[in-house]
């Protein structure tokens, strides 16, 4: 999964790989992939073992999509939750998949000032890589598990469905929080 996304920094590096029009930023591959090492290296430094969960509540934007793909390059499992969800559900949600890092705004404006991640540690594809939570309308959410294979082959179809081309541009509105959004690396 991570190969997928370094293989097109090393092709483009200076190509965009996301705007965001309601933020007026966009970004090219190498800066993605230079603030994803960074958020990798404050995760790790903050003490993220192999496998952990990691919950994310930052704004939708460029800063999401780092943060899962820092995530995944420190070797945890990215939990995306939403901003507006209320405290009572996300305590529910972090104490179900033991979560010890919190992954916000703040979060990822103080991993700016870390020095980057230089080589993403390897993964099996059994280990877990996201974890997505139902809505909980039938009491409290459960979390759906999915390891490195799952996420990559999501991708994979994903891109395969779409039939993306270099030059294509792909709009998003999905909320990153649902299983759709959450493998929204699909537009790599």
């Amino acid at each position: 999964m991570i190969r997928l996304f370094e293989e097109q920094v090393r092709l483009h590096p200076e190509r965009a790989a996301f705007r965001d029009p309601l933020a007026g930023r966009e970004a090219s591959f190498q800066e993605v992939d230079r603030q994803a090492r960074r958020i990798a290296a404050k995760l790790i430094r903050e003490g993220l073992e192999p496998g952990d969960a990691v919950l994310i509540t930052a704004s939708r934007g460029i800063g999401y999509i780092e943060a899962m793909l820092g995530i995944l390059m420190a070797t945890g499992a990215y939990v995306p939750l939403a901003t507006h969800y209320p405290q009572k559900r996300v305590d529910t949600i972090r104490e179900d998949c033991g979560a010890k890092i919190l992954v916000d705004d703040a979060f990822l404006q103080e991993a700016e000032a870390e020095e980057p991640l230089q080589k993403a540690v390897e993964r099996a594809p059994e280990d877990r890589a996201l974890i997505a939570y139902t809505s909980g309308s039938t009491g409290n959410p459960k979390g759906v598990v999915h390891d490195y294979l799952s996420l990559r082959e999501f991708v994979r179809r994903h891109g395969e469905v779409l039939a993306f081309r270099e030059e294509d541009v792909f709009g998003f509105n999905a909320p990153l929080f649902f299983i759709v959004g959450a493998g929204g690396l699909s537009c790599l």
